[in-house]
């Protein structure tokens, strides 16, 4: 394939030239010309200047600025525009002047040619100042920047510090991830979008906020006034948001927000003592000003791993935002995952866990209506903080635990009040430098509210639904060392830690340009009332082969935070590998290691096992006697991993060192629980996937709840955690999961209850299945409407991961966006950009996988040389140089072809 479309440098980069000379020592001479109203410029005068290669007088093109607006350069030419006044013949203008008629444009409008640009310049004033004209002036050309495919850096000077934003070095490199905003800025800013930061106020007088706060409906409910300002001097959390999202863009001042265009209204909520307002008033608060507020950031939610519901009063403003919202479209709300994953390593005994959180844990954040946001440190890692949950959406950038992983640079509270202290009157004290910049999941929220609203600006026609699914589509998976990361049964890359991913701003505001309207939700709830028992401390080591003492046939353990075993491993053989302190040398493959406790981390002995071949690996304590702990920082290891006491550890080892016995010890890790299944006929797209659970048991935070999908796709929503309370009375508890959007609902879902810690006991009461998603005709169970499939491809034949056209969209994408599976609907183009002051980018439509040739020369017709070789990337590549590379050229793109 050779994409065709030719570019040339000089027409984008004629500013190139735009700096004077500083040998010139020319005078400057003042016009004035009718183009709309009476306008003022200056003109170089007609002295010859030094170094110019052509004299002032006989230039076809004569620069010019506005008088007082040197920036905003024009260059006028050696015809004139004019418009007679009523009753006014063009000859008695024209007489005696050295001009001639040269073309008429319309009925009673001329152009007019004189000798040269300046001639036209001062014909053009003689004859604005005689009164017989509305229109006249000099023909011009002006520096207009293109709506291509990237915007020119802004002139905010902490833009480079904003790596959330645009995380490259200066001459282009990419140095992490990010959000790509400046290829979303040319499609939309946020125009006509409100958002509300409900929060403890904000700094209204901050410079890079009064444009988007002033005239804004702001509210206090702590007060129940009008008034969007902190109560006290430690508010300071409502500033820091509010930057993130609308800063001012290009005013020279500092930074810039994901959506500068946007409005900010402030909804204050916490009170002095830093407490929420009564549930009265946050009902208020969700209801408020509906007619004009279009989304709402939550960078708060409640404390896990302990329940947290909405109250009764709470529900109803949450209900009438999104049924009443936007006229019917739903407010759309998006919410911080939370900041309670356990960072730390720690110890404690077996009834001592760590209360490491899941999303599901906060009913705010879990509710199928919002959209939750988790964090990604600039490496694209989860940050240690961010709460893991199946209901989580996408993910945004933040800052790490470690201080290399910078937090985010945002506004601040001015001087002394803030995050960062500075003196009075310092302007570095109105925003967050590293060390003192914004990190949690609270600064990865309102990246997303603010794409949110360049959705909005360019599409005001979307609903909740239909912006959780452009968020979603429009995302990738950012860290290839992210275990949890599958592809669901729809072919898309999900993960608890991160849902759908990172989104990339600028393919999410084309899919909101082109996007068709979900259909009506449909809500499915499927009742299987049978009480069932829960088996007690269900996971297990089970030990077989010879001389194995009953006390070691069924060893308890606690599971590691990487991979579980919620299918039961291989019955492996068991190898002690000592400490694991270094590499091991020894081939694992198909083993289970034996790892001793100490000198290193947990992660260090379980990778160092994996990387032998292991398939799991059995730490046991090393003190203690009986005891064992999660153990802490094993998210990201590759295999699972549990821990056993020092007593089974050491009678183990002793068992191994028979060398008779020891070649028989197998181990297999086994996890007994309550399964519960639902038959399902009904055909829809899935979107949110429910359970709700009444369940007696005493310790809700010994269990692991799971479901797995008809495609195989495993959604955990709950996991071992140190919540020792039971289970809400009446309703139980609904948990929720984005894992299994766009899957097919027809076939067999399990639900799994198992318990992992010794001590409480209890039942299963009564479960529902609860589907969210759009009916289709489906009738092998597919994902895609079977007319669909039809038209494009005469059968039933297709799988909704598929891309027959090679575009990068799956089937299912395609389905959604009405666009051709089979033909690309991409427009192949090439877009020649400025990157900065000094480089060029160049860019085109691209999938992983290819590679392109970037040709260059002085003209269309001749060959042209190979200058550079690029490797794609989906959706698009890019090649930037130097700016002095692309004058004057013309540029070619070509795919290599496979070998």
């Amino acid at each position: 394939m050779v994409f065709l479309t030719l570019i040339q440098g000089s027409l984008l980069l004629q500013a190139a030239g735009d700096s004077q000379d500083p040998g010139s020592i020319i005078s400057m001479e003042s016009f004035q010309f009718l183009i709309h109203g009476r306008q003022s410029f200056e003109i170089p005068g007609s002295i010859e200047a030094r170094n110019l290669k052509t004299p002032l007088d006989s230039q076809d093109w004569i620069r010019a600025s506005p008088t007082g607006r040197s920036g905003n350069a024009v260059e006028f030419g050696s015809r004139i525009v004019l418009k007679p006044a009523d009753g006014v013949d063009l000859d008695a203008i024209i007489s005696d002047r050295p001009l001639r008629k040269y073309r008429s444009p319309a009925v009673g409008w001329y152009i007019l040619q004189a000798k040269n640009a300046r001639t036209a310049c001062r014909e053009a004033h003689e004859i604005g100042q005689l009164g017989l004209a509305d229109i006249c002036y000099p023909v011009m050309r002006r520096k207009l920047r293109r709506s291509g495919s990237f915007e020119p850096y802004p002139d905010d000077p902490l833009f480079k510090n904003q790596w959330h934003l645009e995380n490259r070095s200066p001459a282009g490199s990419r140095l992490g991830i990010d959000l790509n905003i400046r290829s979303a800025w040319p499609l939309s800013k946020g125009e006509h979008v409100t958002i509300a930061v409900v929060d403890d106020g904000i700094e209204l007088d901050h410079p890079e906020l009064v444009t988007a706060t002033r005239f804004q409906p702001h509210f206090n409910f702590v007060l129940n006034i009008a008034q969007g300002t902190p109560l006290i001097g430690s508010h300071d959390h409502g500033t820091v948001v509010a930057g993130l999202i609308a800063a001012d863009l290009n005013n020279q001042l500092g930074i810039s927000g994901v959506a500068p265009k946007s409005r900010l209204t402030s909804l204050g909520i916490w009170r002095r003592d830093d407490n929420l307002v009564s549930d009265e008033r946050m009902m208020d608060m969700f209801q408020y000003r509906l007619d004009i507020i279009d989304i709402q950031n939550h960078s708060w939610g409640t404390i896990q791993p302990f329940l947290g519901l909405p109250t009764p009063l709470e529900q109803i403003g949450i209900r009438t935002a999104i049924k009443d919202g936007r006229n019917g479209l739903g407010v759309i709300m998006v919410r911080a995952a939370g900041n309670y994953r356990q960072p730390e390593n720690s110890g404690g005994t077996s009834n001592d866990f760590p209360g490491d959180g899941d999303v599901n844990d906060d009913a705010y954040a879990s509710d199928p209506r919002v959209i939750t946001v988790s964090a990604v440190r600039s490496d694209g890692q989860i940050a240690g903080y961010s709460s893991r949950g199946a209901c989580i959406l996408v993910a945004a950038p933040s800052g790490g635990l470690e201080q290399k992983y910078r937090g985010l640079l945002t506004t601040d509270r001015a001087g002394v009040l803030g995050w960062n202290r500075g003196a009075e009157g310092d302007p570095e004290g109105d925003y967050t430098f590293h060390p003192n910049s914004f990190s949690g999941t609270s600064a990865a929220t309102p990246l997303i509210s603010g794409l949110a609203a360049l959705l909005l600006s360019v599409n005001p026609s979307l609903s909740y639904r239909d912006v959780q699914q452009i968020l979603a589509l429009s995302s990738r998976q950012v860290d290839p060392g992210d275990v949890d990361v599958i592809v669901n049964g729809a072919g898309f890359r999900v993960s608890h830690n991160t849902g759908f991913g990172l989104p990339r701003a600028s393919v999410a505001v084309q899919f909101a340009q082109q996007w068709n309207p979900r259909p009506v939700l449909i809500k499915k709830t499927y009742l299987n009332a049978q009480r069932k028992v829960i088996p007690d401390d269900g996971l297990r080591l089970n030990i077989t082969g010879g001389r194995i003492p009953d006390s070691l046939t069924s060893i308890q353990v606690i599971p590691g935070q990487g991979p579980h075993a919620d299918e039961s491993t291989a019955v492996l053989p068991l190898v002690s590998v000592g400490k694991a302190l270094e590499p091991l040398t020894d081939d694992l493959q198909g083993k289970a290691a034996l790892v001793q406790r100490g000198e290193n981390f947990f992660y260090q002995k379980i990778q160092h096992a994996a990387d032998a071949g292991a398939e799991l690996a059995v730490i046991y304590n090393n003190l203690d006697g009986g005891e064992r702990f999660v153990m802490q920082d094993t998210d990201y290891t590759p295999i699972p991993a549990v821990m056993i006491s020092q007593n089974d550890g050491e009678a183990l080892e002793e068992l191994l060192e028979d060398p008779i016995n020891a070649p028989t010890i197998r181990g297999q890790l086994v996890l007994t629980g309550t399964f519960y299944t639902f038959d399902v006929s009904d055909t829809m797209i899935c979107e949110h996937v429910g359970i709700q659970l009444k369940a007696d048991h005493k310790a809700r935070g010994h269990l692991r709840i799971t479901l797995v999908s008809p495609q195989g796709t495993r959604s955990v929503l709950q996991h071992l955690n140190g919540d020792e309370n039971s289970f809400p009375s009446g309703e139980g508890w609904t948990y929720f999961s984005t894992q299994h959007f766009f899957e097919s609902s027809a076939g067999r879902w399990t639900l799994t209850v198992s318990d992992e810690s010794p001590g409480q006991v209890g039942s299963v009461e009564e479960c529902s299945l609860i589907l969210h998603g759009v009916t289709i005709i489906d009738t092998d169970a597919d994902g895609l409407d079977d007319n669909w499939e039809r038209s494009h491809f005469n059968g039933l034949s297709s799988i909704a991961p598929g891309d027959p056209d090679e575009d990068g969209f799956n089937n299912m994408v395609e389905q959604i966006m009405l666009t051709d599976p089979s033909n690309s609907d991409g427009i192949i183009e090439l877009n020649l950009s400025r990157w900065n002051d000094e480089h060029i980018r160049l860019s085109w439509p691209s999938n992983e996988g290819r590679h392109y040739e970037i040709l260059a020369g002085e003209h269309v017709g001749e060959p042209m040389e190979v200058i550079a070789t690029v490797p794609g990337r989906f959706p698009e590549s890019e090649w930037i140089s130097r700016s002095s590379v692309g004058l004057n050229e013309f540029f070619r793109v070509r795919e290599l072809s496979e070998e």
